[in-house]
């Protein structure tokens, strides 16, 4: 029999051959027992690689039974697996077709079979089960399984550049090892494990998949099948094999681990079955010389060449795994003396150190009467330490990365994040030579020496995943938040706060437990530093592992950061129950590792999850936050946070004024350059936009400006932010040429930075549209239109976003005398609002008016009026009797009961606008109101007088004023003359 080459077989994978020579080959594949073996391998290189289908491919849309696909989740030589959905139980799942080209070939339809079969009889939470078989209209055969989201194994490890990450990937050997034992008890042989078979989930979870090798222990018949480098050699020679060809494949997958390449990497596919039959791969100890011992026993012995000198068991290899997780003897390592005196000596460190404290003093005073001019090396070249983390290379790759997002402002990001990270390692290599320095000198112990190079160590680990994030996802997102998350990171200063470093439980002695403890905080470094960057999501899921691991491991101290950042990532995404309930965990385990700044963090988390939950009484929380404060050093920081939760909570309330006592008390803490607190003077110049106190915003995005300019430059979205907020607030002070001027430049920069679909462009686009409505310009609905495709787009047409901005092109249709559109649209908005937030919330008051100044613009003032009073009523309560925005609803009601005949009320509410508006420093909004209450005295001095004050102000506001200074002299022309007769 002639197989084809590699080439062919790419080809073939591709889906690039014709379809009878796609057949010929499916065929071929049917009767060889070496091609499926090759197959695989070079599948595995290639994304998505599956089976061609002549014809009419299935894709999106086509139903399979009583399922809908969705999109392709990978594929092989022995199928494909789609997404579908479920439309009975509204859910989806996972179906894998065999493929047109090979169900006809009886051998492979009957592989596709036995696999079903098979994994219809595990039930293992590291395996999926099979729920429903069945054949496809064309006679293609099926099954329906649960849908894992994730990685392949072999993928996960690639994104582990560095040994550390990847020896945190054990505990997922550990489940396929529990996975495969479990399956074996069944009298199952999986026959083709590598990592490509093995889903790593979204939170952690570890699946076994791709059963269509395996075979009953009792067909245990030859034939290579498998994968190459992960065969064990009697498979590789055709022999009959057992349980334990499983345990070779396992270890081989330990190996690809810890090794970062798999076995015989470097070695062609064709040639790899000789390979393995001729000699074992490269030893694991020079590929990865760091792996614990006991790890490389476990590895060489369940891939001893001989069947006989490995595991006989999956099940013994899984317990020597779970030995070395749980730090306790590994049955099959052979320990020297000295190891287990210095594992005894660990374990027991606690009252050796009491004995060594007293000597060392002792020995200390001595050394120093003798001799205090001795160096200690150690402290001697500690910037080498940062080779590898920051460095000219690592340098350039970010400035590489962050080129290639095409972004305007990315070379300027980058200067500033290199000049930020170059402050940092400065100030980390002084404080790793001070502490040195300070044992040198006899300042401090040895003990504390080291806890203070431990908190180094863990900075620097924070740094370097913060930085691999940054080279290795060059997106958009990324590059936005890149100065923010460098500017977050840990300060250095704690490492030389002894007194907290001394109170604090030290790390394990035991030296299985302080590696396992060393991995978990490295993966927790990584997901912060996913957070940071905005990537919750990845966060929530490297989080999800490490919580679960660290909780088995009597370190307190791990686990408390460990659930306080999950409280964190939680509210950012949202989720303020789970938020709360992860924080309550960080306390409890803060208590007993004794981290009172874990603890106060994770209290000031519960109190922004009760404020965020309506019902919710977050007020009898304060007492334990603040005591938690007081007990962690009660620092500005910490107070500063405080005081921005009540905050928050009040203005979620509508108590503007107690929110902003709470906001200008945390911004009074804080240094306002600092970026940390940045956001509580955006928090405080948005409050006093709600408040109508409009002077006192600007001014303080004035000041934001400055700020951004020059810690994100001009091009950075967040600049544009506050280019965007300073529109909105010349707007409302009826500086509409100012209000143009940052308008446009806000809408320029979101489209350089953010592109044309962005719902942050939308907003830009639907705020100039509101600036050049007022100035009369034509284009303006065009912008509004724009920006609300947008938003519908990104959004969906429900979103309350899209109600808000539906309520604002509203506005733009009644300027342009189109009442009835208007109606149209606000009556949309305001279904989407109280869907959205329940029919008594105070933000539905601002639709409630647009709609009924609009209904009474339409002549109708009786259905104007019913809307205007509800909205009247409600900024009543949430505003208080004075607040500006009350006069635009009297506006509204005078003029609805000007038509109603009420001339008595529509006087009373004219009136009580004028108050208002005094003090407004928009020119054309007291123009208005003069107006209004001059048409409701109809004649007399007062109404002349008021009406030619109205006919100034609006003369003085320009184009934006001519239609209105037209119809107040046609008015003050008709008054006169009826004044005159």
């Amino acid at each position: 029999m002639i197989c084809p080459n590699e080439d062919r077989l790419n080809t073939y994978l591709t889906g690039g051959l014709a379809d009878h020579e796609a057949h010929v080959i499916a065929q071929h594949l049917a009767e060889c027992d070496t091609c499926p073996a090759l197959l695989e391998v070079e599948g595995s290189r290639i994304p998505f690689a599956g089976v061609a289908i002549p014809g009419r491919v299935l894709g999106p849309g086509d139903q399979v039974g009583d399922y809908v696909l969705l999109h392709r989740v990978g594929a092989g030589g022995m199928g494909v697996v789609w997404a579908a959905y479920d439309p009975v139980l509204d859910r989806q799942l996972a179906i894998k077709l065999l493929g047109e080209h090979t169900h006809s070939v009886p051998e492979l339809r009957e592989r596709f079979s036995r696999e079903a079969r098979i994994t219809a009889r595990l039930q293992h939470p590291s395996i999926v089960h099979i729920q429903e078989t069945g054949v496809c209209t064309n006679g293609e055969p099926f099954y329906v399984m649960k849908l894992v989201t994730g990685e392949a194994l072999e993928d996960v490890i690639a994104g582990k550049p560095s040994f550390a990450e990847r020896l945190a990937l054990v505990p997922n050997v550990s489940a396929v090892t529990e996975a495969i034992a479990y399956a074996h008890g069944q009298g199952i042989i999986h026959r083709d494990l590598k990592p490509r078979n093995v889903i790593v989930g979204a939170y952690g979870e570890t699946v076994v998949i791709d059963w269509g090798l395996a075979s009953s222990t009792a067909d245990t018949g030859g034939g290579v099948m498998g994968t190459p480098s992960y065969m064990a050699p009697e498979q590789a020679a055709g022999a009959a094999v057992d349980e334990r060809a499983d345990v070779y494949a396992l270890g081989a997958i330990l190996y690809h681990v810890l090794a970062g390449a798999r076995p015989y990497a470097g070695v062609p596919a064709s040639a790899t079955v000789a390979a393995v039959l001729d000699d074992p791969p490269a030893p694991l100890a020079t590929l990865a010389p760091g792996t614990p011992p006991e790890l490389l026993t476990i590895a060489n012995k369940a891939m001893a060449r001989a069947p006989a000198d490995r595991y006989p068991t999956a099940k013994q290899l899984a317990d020597d795994l779970g030995r070395f997780l749980a730090g306790q003897l590994v049955g099959s390592h052979r320990y020297s003396r000295r190891e287990l005196v210095r594992r005894w000596t660990r374990r027991h460190w606690t009252a050796i150190s009491a004995v060594l404290v007293l000597a060392l003093a002792a020995l200390a005073v001595f050394g120093l009467s003798r001799d205090t001019t001795v160096r200690d090396t150690r402290c001697e070249g500690m910037e080498h330490k940062l080779v590898g983390v920051w460095d000219p290379a690592r340098s350039e790759a970010i400035r590489t990365a962050f080129a290639g997002t095409g972004q305007p402002y990315a070379a300027a990001t980058f200067e500033r994040v290199a000049r930020r990270l170059d402050e940092y390692t400065r100030a980390w290599t002084a404080n790793r030579v001070g502490a040195c320095e300070a044992t040198q000198r006899g300042e401090q112990s040895a003990a504390l020496l080291d806890l203070r190079m431990h908190c180094l160590d863990r900075r620097l680990s924070e740094l370097d995943q913060l930085l691999l994030a940054l080279q290795t996802k060059p997106d958009r997102q990324t590059l936005e938040r890149a100065v923010e998350s460098t500017s977050s990171l840990a300060s250095i200063d704690g490492c030389a706060d002894t007194d907290a470093l001394l109170a604090a439980v030290p790390p394990p002695r035991d030296p299985a437990a302080a590696a396992r403890v060393a991995l978990l905080e490295r993966r927790l470094d990584k997901a912060v530093a996913l957070e940071r960057l905005g990537r919750y999501r990845e966060g929530l899921a490297e989080l999800s592992g490490v919580a679960e691991q660290a909780a088995a491991i009597p370190y307190a101290p791990l686990e408390a950061r460990v659930r306080y950042r999950v409280a964190q990532i939680y509210r950012q995404a949202g989720d303020f129950p789970r938020s709360e309930h992860a924080a309550r965990l960080a306390i409890d385990a803060g208590a007993r590792a004794k981290d009172d700044e874990t603890i106060a963090d994770a209290w000031l988390e519960i109190l922004v999850a009760l404020g965020s939950q309506p019902g919710r009484d977050a007020a009898a929380m304060e007492p334990f936050v603040r005591a938690a404060i007081t007990r962690a050093g009660d620092t500005p920081f910490h107070r500063s946070r405080f005081f921005n939760a009540l905050a928050l909570r009040s203005y979620k309330q509508m108590d503007l004024k107690t929110a902003r006592s709470y906001y200008e008390q945390s911004l009074a803490l804080g240094d306002r350059n600092d970026p940390k607190h940045r956001v509580t003077l955006v928090n405080l110049a948005s409050l006093s936009t709600l408040e109508g106190k409009h002077d006192v915003a600007q001014k303080a995005f004035e000041e934001l400006l400055v700020l951004q300019e020059r810690d994100l430059g001009g091009e950075h979205p967040e600049t544009a932010r506050v280019l965007y907020q300073l529109c909105s607030v010349s707007l409302n002070l009826g500086d509409l040429e100012t209000a143009k001027r940052y308008c446009e430049r806000a809408l320029a920069v979101r489209e350089g930075s953010l592109g044309d679909d962005d719902p942050r462009t939308a907003d830009a686009l639907e705020l100039l549209g509101a600036v050049l409505g007022r100035l009369r310009d034509p284009r303006a609905e065009s912008y509004f239109r724009r920006g609300l495709a947008i938003k519908e787009k990104a959004l969906g047409p429900e979103h309350p976003e899209v109600g808000r901005m539906l309520g604002n092109l509203a506005d733009q249709l009644k300027l342009l005398g189109k009442p009835k559109d208007a109606i149209v649209l606000l009556q949309r908005a305001l279904a989407i609002k109280i869907n959205a937030n329940g029919p008594a919330h105070a933000t539905n008051a601002y639709t409630l008016m647009a709609l009924g100044v609009a209904l009474v613009d339409d002549n109708q003032p009786a259905a104007g009026r019913v809307h205007l009073q509800e909205a009247l009523d409600s900024f009543t309560r949430s505003l208080g009797e004075s607040h500006p925005n009350l006069a635009y609803v009297l506006v509204g009601l005078a003029r609805a009961d000007l038509a109603l005949g009420d001339d008595k009320r529509a006087l009373a509410e004219a009136q009580r606008a004028f108050e208002i508006r005094k003090a407004d420093k928009d020119p054309a909004a007291r123009a208005e109101v003069a107006f209004l209450l001059a048409k409701v005295l109809k004649t007399g001095d007062r109404a002349i007088t008021l009406a030619q004050t109205a006919r100034d102000l609006y003369a003085g506001a320009g184009a934006s004023g001519s239609v209105e200074l037209a119809q107040v002299d046609s008015w003050l022309r008709t008054a006169g003359r009826a004044q005159a007769q």
